[in-house]
C-alpha cells in the first residue's frame, strides 16, 4: 500500500510507477514502426510473476528472471497501460509474451546509454513484510516507565517573543 496511517509514503514505489510509464510511452513510439537510429531496448523481467506469460520452454529455461531485446526482429508489439506483449523468435519458434510492467526487473538503451532499474519485491518478500508487521502488531510493548524530569526546558513559549500592545 502507498500510504496508511501506520506507514511513510513510499517514494521508492512512486519512482518505480513513473519510470514504469516512461517505458510504456518509449514502447508505445516503436508499437507500430521500427527503431529510430541505434535504439534497441533490453528489458528484464521476473518469469515467476503471475502474470507473465511465456511458453513452458521458455519458463523451464529461465525460471527466475530473463531478459528480451528489442531490436531488429520482434513482431506485434502490442502496448497496454498495465503490460505489453510481443512476439519474439528464440532458436527459429516464435514465441508469445506478455510482460506486466510490475515485472520488469531493468529497462536499458545501450544506444543512448539510458538504463532504468525497478526495486523489486517479489511476492515473497511482500509475504514475509505482512507476516513481520502481523507478527510486531502481537507483540506487546513493554511498560515505559516515566520520570520526574522537566521536559518543559526545551519548549519555546511563542507568547514571550509577541508584542503586547
Amino acid at each position: 500500500m502507498l500510504c496508511d496511517i501506520y506507514n511513510k509514503i513510499d517514494y521508492q514505489q512512486l519512482i518505480d510507477e513513473a519510470m514504469r510509464v516512461l517505458v510504456s510511452k518509449a514502447l508505445n513510439l516503436i508499437q507500430n514502426d521500427t527503431l529510430p537510429g541505434n535504439h534497441h531496448f533490453y528489458i528484464s523481467f521476473l518469469t515467476n510473476h503471475p502474470d507473465v506469460a511465456i511458453s513452458n520452454t521458455l519458463k523451464k529455461q529461465y525460471p527466475k528472471e530473463m531478459t528480451i531485446v528489442l531490436q531488429y526482429q520482434f513482431e506485434n508489439l502490442v502496448v497496454e497501460s498495465d503490460k505489453f506483449h510481443v512476439v519474439l523468435t528464440f532458436d527459429n519458434q516464435k514465441e508469445n509474451i506478455t510482460v506486466p510492467y510490475i515485472a520488469m526487473t531493468s529497462f536499458v538503451d545501450p544506444s543512448v546509454n539510458f538504463g532504468l532499474q525497478f526495486t523489486h519485491y517479489t511476492l515473497e518478500a511482500k509475504q514475509d513484510n505482512i507476516n513481520a508487521k502481523e507478527k510486531n502488531e502481537n507483540i506487546k510493548s513493554p511498560t515505559k516507565t516515566t520520570t520526574n524530569k522537566d521536559t518543559t526546558s526545551n519548549v519555546v513559549a511563542l507568547d514571550n517573543f509577541r508584542n503586547k500592545h
